[in-house]
């Protein structure tokens, strides 16, 4: 599942921040239990660089250009991805993908739900639909993030025509025609030779 979300966070250019307070949860990571920060609305889990060469020693680092907004027009480059961190969060045992920041602000914030850690959502799945007796199966793929191709620039009209939701298009073409006859009647009232 932090894999998944890694690469959702990855496809995204917005740099990460920390908007809402965060709260205080304990976490093991290695032998020892550590006071970590969550806040499931940051959206990636994060740590230290300090604390990942204390605790954790020198790890390879995956490269990305994920960015930390610590401050209006501040933004902090990140080390890279620290990938598949074994985790103990209460009873659940999980591995976690942190992007490290050089910070000294805090150790380990988790930016995503607890609750979904214990889950691991199916890639593709089916959504039934039912109508009156019968029960339809529509296939159905999980992304909450989707690369897709950039719409085409199409041509803009020349001449868009368009009619008052308050008239009907025969009556605009009932003026239309009025003001037509009106004026081939002045027209041929001014033509006439006078008769005497």
């Amino acid at each position: 599942m932090s894999q998944e979300w890694t690469k959702e966070t990855e496809l995204s250019s917005d740099p990460l921040q920390i908007n809402t307070p965060s709260s205080s949860i304990q976490c093991k990571i290695r032998r020892s239990w550590q006071e970590a920060l969550y806040n499931p609305l940051v959206g990636a889990n994060l740590m230290s660089k300090s604390f990942m060469l204390t605790h954790l020693g020198s790890q390879p680092l995956a490269p990305t250009e994920k960015t930390l907004r610590v401050a209006p027009r501040t933004e902090l480059k990140s080390c890279g991805v620290l990938h598949q961190t074994h985790v103990r969060l209460d009873n659940i045992r999980t591995s976690l993908d942190f992007y490290v920041f050089d910070i000294k602000s805090f150790d380990i914030l988790i930016g995503h739900p607890i609750e979904l850690l214990t889950h691991e959502l199916p890639d593709t799945g089916a959504m039934n639909v039912k109508f009156g007796r019968d029960t339809f199966s529509i296939p159905i793929t999980r992304a909450k993030n989707s690369v897709t191709d950039s719409r085409p620039d199409l041509p803009l009209p020349k001449e868009v025509m368009a009619f008052s939701p308050f008239e009907t298009p025969e009556s605009s073409l009932d003026k239309r025609r009025r003001k037509l006859h009106s004026r081939r009647g002045r027209a041929r009232r001014n033509h006439r030779t006078p008769r005497g």
